[in-house]
């Protein structure tokens, strides 16, 4: 009897055991479904038409940046070039995207100081001539500022490991955030160069 009785115990354990784990499996099984249907409503939000803030009469193809960052201190500064092919005719300026806690210090064309405008959070600099339409051309903006954040992360900064750190992922439109940008999904620029220059207690 004593023997039949264990048989039963171990049996119903066996059960209640299995009946646990299916539980905790479906329970697991909901929560990746829940965060999957979250994750797809806040990418489908992100991916709706964004009206544009810029005249998009170029086409970019290269960013050069030279940057000056301290990870203790939320500022940035430094200067950024951009090569572009104008896509349409009579383009005789260029518009990129500065969120307003930034400044365009300055800008040059051909070796030319020029004045940028900063109108909002629109950036935009004359060039004093006609840049002809599928020709390759360049421009560089200095600037500085308080970068802020906004979608996944723009500009981040936090101390981790000890340490201040920096990292930006600029999805999708939070590039302007930091840097004067042109912030269009749909131009794609063939390539970068990135110099960061930061305090020697950071290295």
């Amino acid at each position: 009897m004593k023997f039949n009785g264990l048989r039963y115990f171990i049996f119903f354990l066996l059960i209640g055991v299995n009946t646990g784990l299916f539980a905790q499996q479906k329970n697991t099984s909901d929560g990746l479904q829940q965060i999957a249907d979250q994750e797809k409503a806040a990418y489908s939000k992100l991916m709706q038409p964004r009206e544009a803030l810029i005249v998009n009469n170029y086409d970019l193809k290269y960013h050069r940046f030279f940057l000056f960052a301290d990870p203790s201190i939320n500022s940035i500064g430094g200067s950024v070039t951009s090569y572009f092919v104008a896509t349409q005719p009579g383009m005789e300026s260029i518009q990129f995207e500065l969120y307003k806690t930034l400044s365009a210090d300055s800008a040059f064309y051909h070796g030319s100081k020029k004045t940028p405008t900063h109108n909002g959070n629109v950036v935009e600099v004359s060039f004093g001539r006609e840049v002809p339409q599928g020709s390759l051309d360049s421009v560089t903006i200095f600037y500085h500022g308080d970068p802020t954040s906004s979608g996944f992360g723009s500009f981040g900064r936090e101390f981790h490991a000890g340490a201040w750190a920096l990292w930006t992922l600029s999805e999708p439109y939070g590039a302007s955030d930091w840097w004067p940008s042109k912030n269009d999904l749909t131009d794609k620029i063939d390539s970068i160069d990135m110099f960061v220059e930061i305090g020697r207690a950071h290295v």
